[in-house]
């Protein structure tokens, strides 16, 4: 498994240039770029980060699982990228549109899995973190299970400052038994086949 876990997905230049070296080319590669946007801002950055695969050469579509439909079936491409947005949320559209089940298989059998904030929470352990400090997520959804896709055993807490170090010692100290990694906007985690490399730093 190959999964790009950011903060604020290839707007840092060294974390642009690590996705890139993981391909031959990109120019014959797809994309599908997973959304959930309820809000105008939410939105503008979905569009970014469509216009950021298409700029790379990238055959890019977008699958909005806020809408009703079922993505089970929906067609597989190289690279499934999960924009940001409210983590409960998005898990919850996740599971009601199959997406969970499908995300599992491709990313198992090779396909790349690029996360951006609430998408890099979603693909761990559980999504508890993503409550965590004064700009946490609302579980306006009231999702009961938040258990994640578990398809890395790490915790990431995205858009992590030095301000909120003693709180995320709290919060590690409550869920010990998994790593939580701490991720600047600067920086990313990679994880292929369970090992883990920080991008833009150390681990």
């Amino acid at each position: 498994m190959k999964l790009l876990l950011t903060s604020t997905g290839l707007t840092t230049p060294m974390i642009r240039d690590f996705f890139i070296g993981q391909f031959d080319r990109l120019n014959d590669k797809t994309a599908s770029v997973v959304t959930a946007g309820r809000s105008l801002e939410e939105r503008r950055h979905i569009e970014a980060s469509i216009h950021e695969m298409r700029g790379l050469g990238i055959e890019t579509s977008e699958l909005d699982i806020s809408k009703g439909d079922r993505f089970e079936n929906a067609e597989k491409t190289d690279i499934y990228y999960v924009c940001g947005g409210n983590t409960y949320y998005i898990l919850d559209r996740i599971r009601k549109t199959g997406l969970d089940a499908l995300l599992k298989s491709e990313i198992r059998n090779g396909k790349f899995y690029l996360g951006v904030s609430a998408g890099s929470i979603v693909v761990g352990p559980n999504i508890a973190i993503a409550g965590f400090g004064d700009g946490g997520d609302e579980n306006d959804v009231r999702l009961e299970d938040l258990s994640g896709l578990g398809l890395v055993e790490c915790i990431i807490s995205p858009h992590f400052n030095k301000g909120e170090e003693e709180a995320l010692k709290t919060f590690t100290a409550e869920w010990h038994e998994r790593d939580v990694i701490a991720l600047s906007d600067e920086q990313a985690v990679y994880v292929e086949n369970g090992k883990n490399t920080l991008i833009c730093g150390t681990l």
